[in-house]
């Protein structure tokens, strides 16, 4: 492999072992969003109501299901893509990311209608990888500063 070949951006971005690696940054921000999760669980139990810490709760797990599914669509799409070379997105698409937050928000509503979950905890519980996208940014400001040669 010649050296101009290394240097394209594809290479970069999968080459291995970096913290800026797609597949560890996949699984730290999943990690993430379950420790956020679990914080604010407990943080909830603790302060809360049943019903907040309970709604906190499911609120997190729909928001892993809605993170799961959003990876899995894009990782298909764009698989799709590099194989056939095609710029154009397969049929049904945008209904699939339209279905998922239908699903999503009649799960919640459903659960909140229940009175054992709390709509704010429901919120707060989806909000998680909001939190958790805000850990993976500091850690990576930290990595950066850190080791600037490493990005």
């Amino acid at each position: 492999m010649d050296s101009l070949e290394s240097e394209t951006p594809t290479n970069v971005l999968t080459s291995g072992g970096g913290f800026s690696e797609p597949l560890a940054v996949e699984r730290r921000l999943f990690r993430s969003v379950m420790i956020v999760i679990a914080a604010g669980t407990m943080l909830t139990v603790a302060l809360g109501t049943g019903a907040l810490a309970l709604g906190t709760l499911l609120g997190g797990l729909l928001s892993v299901v809605n993170l799961r599914w959003l990876a899995a669509s894009l990782r298909g799409i764009l698989e799709l893509n590099r194989e056939t070379g095609r710029a154009k997105t397969p049929p049904g698409t945008l209904m699939k990311f339209v279905l998922r937050w239908f699903l999503i928000g009649g799960v919640g509503y459903g659960a909140s209608l229940t009175g054992f979950f709390s709509s704010a905890g429901i919120v707060a519980g989806l909000l998680a990888p909001a939190a958790a996208v805000l850990v993976e940014a500091c850690y990576c400001t930290y990595k950066t500063l850190i080791n600037p040669e490493a990005v």
